[in-house]
């Protein structure tokens, strides 16, 4: 019995021996298990960091990506640009060369056109003066057959002045022997305003005067008193005041029964061709002398009678 009790305390022995050697075990397989759990934590901590870090990678390459496409995509907007520059840039130098062309164009045609306009005035200018040449010709011609003509009034029978106060132009014409009325002389002349009642129809000379003195009319004397003037009853030739000028031819029409109208001279040659005057027929001073000293000359061989004054 001892022996059992001997071996079985062994056998207690090596089974608590046994049992402890589990239990150690059985510890460090624990141990290895809380190890293996330990890690596998961290291990997940560190697949879900490495996880979070490849997401923040991957929406970083995202952005990245994005941001690479917006860098390309303004890349080639820009080189669209560029290019479309470019292309304006071609097509702008284009345009400038060809308005370049057009403006040269222009610039020969204008020279040409200057040219072309100076030989039209250089050709104008020569035959205005040919004209001229020709007019002074004729205007001479006019002039010796016009003197011929003037100083063979005798040969007339009757002379008669005409006088357009329209056109303001006194016609001198000649009758000759077989009733034929020849063109002697052309005057231009100043005659009545366009206001005023004027003398008109046929009439004749009563009286030629040279270096005349003036014998204004009442209302004429009235007139210049308005203006401040205080004419003479009298006005000598040569008086600055004398409307005569370097004669006067009187006439025999009345207007509202006064007979007050003349052909005379004048104090302002350049209103000659105008409608200036107060009913009477002003000439300029040499024309008016040289008709005057004709008529005088004609009325003496004929008579006054023998002249007619015709105003229209």
């Amino acid at each position: 019995m001892e022996n059992e009790k001997v071996l079985a305390d062994e056998e207690r022995k090596k089974t608590e021996l046994e049992a402890q050697k589990i239990k150690e075990e059985n510890k460090k397989a624990l141990a290895e298990v809380q190890r293996m759990e330990n890690e596998k934590v961290l291990a997940d901590e560190q697949r879900k960091e490495t996880e979070l870090e490849a997401q923040k990678i991957k929406e970083e390459n995202k952005k990245a990506l994005a941001e690479f496409q917006k860098n390309k995509e303004e890349k080639e907007k820009a080189l669209a640009e560029v290019q479309r520059m470019k292309n304006e840039k071609v097509l702008a130098d284009e345009e400038r060369k060809k308005t370049e062309l057009e403006a040269q164009k222009i610039k020969e045609e204008n020279k040409k056109a200057l040219a072309e306009v100076q030989r039209i005035k250089n050709e104008k200018v020569l035959a205005d003066e040919e004209r001229k040449k020709t007019e002074l010709e004729a205007q001479k011609i006019k002039e010796e057959k016009s003197s011929q003509k003037l100083n063979e009034l005798d040969n007339f029978k009757n002379l008669v002045i005409k006088v357009d106060s329209v056109k303001n132009i006194m016609f001198l014409k000649g009758e000759n022997s077989d009733g034929k009325i020849i063109d002697i002389k052309t005057y231009k002349v100043s005659t009545a305003k366009t206001s005023i009642k004027k003398p008109l129809g046929i009439g004749s000379i009563t009286s030629i005067s040279l270096n005349p003195q003036w014998n204004p009319t009442t209302k004429t004397l009235k007139a210049f008193r308005e203006k401040g003037i205080n004419l003479p009853s009298v006005v000598p030739f040569g008086n600055k005041l004398n409307y005569m000028g370097a004669a006067k031819i009187n006439l025999t029409h009345k207007v509202n029964g006064q007979q007050v109208y003349r052909i005379h001279g004048t104090l302002s040659e350049n209103t000659i061709g105008t409608n200036e005057s107060a009913g009477c027929i002003r000439m300029k001073n040499k024309e008016v002398v040289e008709l005057a000293t004709l008529l005088e000359k004609f009325s003496k061989i004929k008579s006054f009678n023998n002249i007619s004054v015709i105003l229209e």
